[in-house]
């Protein structure tokens, strides 16, 4: 009887502060604290050399006046992107840009996808006038796979 009176207190607290501490993780309170030790983390690691066996293509200015080309690029760039890099032995190919839009050269780009067999497609929910819209569905048809880039709450993607 005794230890039902002492243990009772210690329950009723322990259950409240589990309670209290998931109310608050539910509406964020601890997101901006988490993200900021993650990057603190990153940084005091220090920079690490890049893996050997990835190579990024990054899309940037000076890219865009090297091709003369304006973002953004047109479906066949990419659709002769996908056949260079599986031709030079790439595994996987992932794509973190967004093909909303349908455009006529989808389909030259959806084969290049499907002949490849190894693309990833980034599928950022848009949300276009009272409907969310996904990748084009020629091109969702023919990825490997469809994966979800959700950006932080500090509107980065983590890592």
């Amino acid at each position: 009887m005794r230890i039902h009176k002492t243990l009772t207190p210690l329950i009723l607290t322990s259950s409240g502060a589990v309670g209290f501490t998931a109310v608050l993780a539910l509406l964020g309170a601890f997101d901006r604290p988490e993200l900021a030790s993650y990057d603190f983390r990153f940084r005091w690691r220090g920079e690490e050399p890049p893996d050997t066996n990835v190579v990024i293509v990054a899309v940037d200015d000076q890219s865009q006046q090297e091709l003369g080309l304006n973002w953004p690029f047109p479906c066949s760039f990419h659709a002769k992107l996908v056949r260079n890099l599986k031709k030079a032995g790439a595994k996987v190919i992932a794509f973190d840009i967004e093909f909303f839009t349908e455009t006529p050269e989808d389909s030259e780009f959806a084969e290049a996808l499907a002949e490849a067999g190894n693309v990833i497609l980034a599928r950022k929910m848009a949300y276009c006038g009272n409907r969310w819209t996904l990748p084009a569905p020629v091109l969702r048809r023919s990825a490997r796979s469809l994966v979800d880039m959700p950006y932080d709450t500090d509107r980065f993607h983590g890592g």
